[in-house]
């Protein structure tokens, strides 16, 4: 049976994370209208790599919490193998019979 392991969920996770901080960093990055306010590439690249790592957290989570019965070879209920002696006054031998 195969193994799903966590990675693929943990780069999902920073991707979405790292985009969505991307996203909100450089949209906030511009003048604030006298509030304080962080920018700057240092600004844009911390808070895409928190949020980055932020969403590989939930990403493991997410995909630890998933769980897939994966059937390689499903035996069919209709299938049948039977073995019988054949023995006789002239004969001695064995007989089988597969059915599905």
């Amino acid at each position: 049976r195969p193994k799903d392991g966590l990675a693929n969920g943990a780069w999902i996770g920073f991707g979405v994370g790292a985009g969505l901080g991307l996203l909100s960093s450089v949209g906030s990055s511009g003048d604030c209208g006298g509030y304080v306010c962080l920018g700057g590439p240092r600004w844009v690249i911390l808070s895409t790599l928190v949020t980055g790592a932020i969403g590989t957290a939930i990403g493991v989570g997410v995909d630890a919490l998933i769980h897939r019965e994966r059937i390689l070879y499903r035996k069919t209920p209709g299938s049948h193998t039977r073995v019988a002696p054949l023995v006789g006054p002239d004969r001695v031998g064995g007989a089988v019979a597969v059915s599905w």
